[in-house]
């Protein structure tokens, strides 16, 4: 059952229907926000756009960076001015006693190294089974 309101024509209550939703438009597009959107006062503050103390803990923390850089660089210096009195030091091989197997590990070295080139070369030589040309032949078919 429809439960709209009786009304004696259908188009002129229509036409009012379309002249109320057309005033409820031009309504909302005139209506002024309600809610403040400006920035806070207190922003402009200057003791609250500089952050004072975080500026001090930075310059502190250069400071210490500097400080820390003068001494490296105190030591390098130290550390090369001894380096050019003393004459360089030869150093000596100290990985232990000659190895006693080692004739007989570049033997085993030299005939894998062989094998290893036969086998390419025989790979090398080979013809192939598979023909790709006839492949691409058969797919464009």
């Amino acid at each position: 059952m429809d439960k709209a309101i009786p009304t004696g024509s259908k188009i002129c209550a229509r036409r009012i229907r379309e002249k109320e939703q057309e005033m409820h438009r031009e309504r909302i597009k005139n209506m002024k926000s309600q809610i403040d959107t400006r920035v806070p006062m207190v922003a402009m503050l200057d003791h609250v756009k500089v952050n004072l103390k975080k500026e001090q803990m930075m310059e502190d923390r250069y400071s210490e960076i500097d400080r820390d850089n003068r001494i490296l660089l105190k030591k390098m210096t130290d550390i090369m001015k001894q380096q050019s009195t003393f004459p360089p030091v030869e150093k000596k091989r100290t990985s232990g006693p000659e190895s006693l197997n080692k004739d007989a590990r570049k033997k085993e070295l030299m005939r894998i190294t062989r094998e290893n080139q036969s086998i390419l070369r025989r790979i090398q030589q080979a013809q192939p089974v598979y023909n790709h040309v006839e492949w691409e032949d058969e797919h464009r078919k």
